[in-house]
C-alpha cells in the first residue's frame, strides 16, 4: 500500500523507545532505596570490607546512571516521535484530500492546517457560503488548489454522484476525511428516538455510505486511506 510507510515504521519510532522508557523508569524507581543504602554501606563503622564497599559503590552510583540513561531515552524517544511527525507531514505535500464537515469546527481547523503542508484539498458541507469563507481564509497561493463541493450526509442517494464529482475535480482522491456529522445536546431520557435515529443515519451511515463509494477508487489507486473523526 502506498500509504504504509510512516505508519508501518510506528513499532520502531513509537513503541520500542516507550518501552526504554518504562524499563528505565523501573529502574530509577527501585535505585532510590539503592543510593540510601549504599551511603549507609560505605559510612558504615563495624568495617570496611572489598565486598561491602564495592556493593556500596555500586549501590551509591546506579541511582545517578539510571537517571543519566533515563533522560537520554527520554531524549531519543523525543528526538523519534519528532522525526517521525515531520515524516509523516512531509508525505501530505501534494496529496489530494477530501474533507467532509469542513465548514467548521475540526475540519475548518484541518484545513488550515493541511494547506500548511502543501495539500490539495476537497472541502464538503451543506453549506457552501461556509465552504467559500474557508476557502477564502487560506493563502492566495493556495486557494487554485482547494475545491468547493457541497454534500448532505442525510440525503445517501446523492452520495454516489458527490464521489465521482469529487473524485473527478483532481483526477484522483488520496485520503477521505469523514469529518462531518450532527450531534445533540441533551440527557439520554430526554431525546426522542427520532434524534437518534437522525444522528445515526449522519454521523454513521453517511459515512458509511460516502466510503463505501469511494472504497473502489481507493482500492485501484492501491489506497485504503478512509479517516473517521469524532464529531
Amino acid at each position: 500500500m502506498e500509504e504504509a510507510g510512516p505508519e508501518g515504521q510506528w513499532i520502531f519510532v513509537w513503541l520500542i523507545p516507550f518501552i526504554r522508557f518504562i524499563a528505565v523508569g523501573i529502574i530509577i524507581l527501585f535505585s532510590i532505596p539503592s543510593i540510601i543504602g549504599g551511603i549507609g554501606l560505605l559510612n558504615h563503622k563495624s568495617g570496611h570490607s572489598p565486598c561491602c564497599l564495592s556493593l556500596g559503590c555500586f549501590k551509591l552510583f546506579s541511582f545517578p546512571i539510571g537517571t543519566a540513561i533515563g533522560i537520554y531515552t527520554i531524549w531519543v524517544y523525543a528526538e523519534n516521535h519528532k522525526q517521525l511527525h515531520t515524516s509523516i507531514m512531509s508525505t501530505l505535500s501534494g496529496k489530494v484530500i477530501w474533507i467532509t464537515g469542513a465548514s467548521s469546527g475540526i475540519g475548518e481547523a484541518l484545513t488550515y492546517e493541511l494547506v500548511k503542508k502543501g495539500a490539495k484539498l476537497i472541502l464538503s458541507a451543506r453549506r457552501k457560503e461556509e465552504l467559500e469563507r474557508v476557502k477564502g481564509n487560506c493563502p492566495a497561493e493556495a486557494q487554485p488548489f482547494i475545491r468547493v463541493l457541497p454534500l448532505d450526509l442525510s440525503e445517501p442517494s446523492t452520495l454516489k454522484l458527490s464521489a465521482e464529482a469529487a473524485i473527478q475535480l483532481f483526477g484522483h482522491i488520496d485520503i477521505l476525511i469523514n469529518n462531518g456529522g450532527i450531534s445533540q445536546r441533551s440527557l439520554a431520557k430526554d431525546t426522542t428516538l427520532d434524534v437518534d435515529r437522525r444522528i445515526m443515519e449522519v454521523d454513521y451511515f453517511g459515512s458509511l455510505a460516502l466510503t463505501k463509494h469511494i472504497l473502489p477508487h481507493f482500492l485501484k489507486e492501491r489506497l485504503v486511506i478512509s479517516l473517521r473523526l469524532p464529531v
